[in-house]
């Protein structure tokens, strides 16, 4: 579920611990998600194209610092609403999120249209591992 909000300070305001889990948790049922990406046009930095933060407590995910999925998924949504400025054949936004978790991340977004219809979806950036481990079964 994508979520515009006005501000940077009402997205930074948002906090994990004090969201309404349940209310959250029924809104996402309600239209078929286990997540809540919830983002302003307005950026800490010069470079990002919006803030973003992800919150799926259906998943057991509080938030996440840094979503590529629902990064993507963003993109799609910014460009098919004409929310950021369009450039054919391909729109790049720059995401970033994390900051209030801190661990701030950059996530690229490119999205291509071709006739008004989105083609495909691309999204990057670099990671930092917080943590490793192996399974054996």
């Amino acid at each position: 579920m994508m979520v515009p909000v006005r501000s940077l300070d009402e997205v930074q305001g948002l906090s994990a611990g004090s969201l309404n889990v349940a209310a959250l948790n029924r809104a996402c049922r309600s239209v078929g998600t286990e997540c809540v990406m919830v983002f302003c046009r307005e950026t800490e930095r010069d470079k990002p194209t919006v803030h973003a933060r992800m919150f799926a407590p259906l998943l057991g995910v509080p938030e996440d610092p840094a979503t590529g999925s629902a990064n993507g998924a963003l993109g799609a949504y910014l460009v098919h609403h004409g929310a950021v400025p369009l450039t054919l054949p391909t729109t790049t936004i720059v995401s970033e999120q994390g900051a209030e978790m801190g661990r701030p991340s950059m996530l690229y977004v490119e999205v291509d249209r071709l006739e008004g219809a989105i083609t495909a979806v691309r999204v990057g950036g670099q990671v930092v591992p917080v943590l490793e481990g192996v399974a054996r079964l």
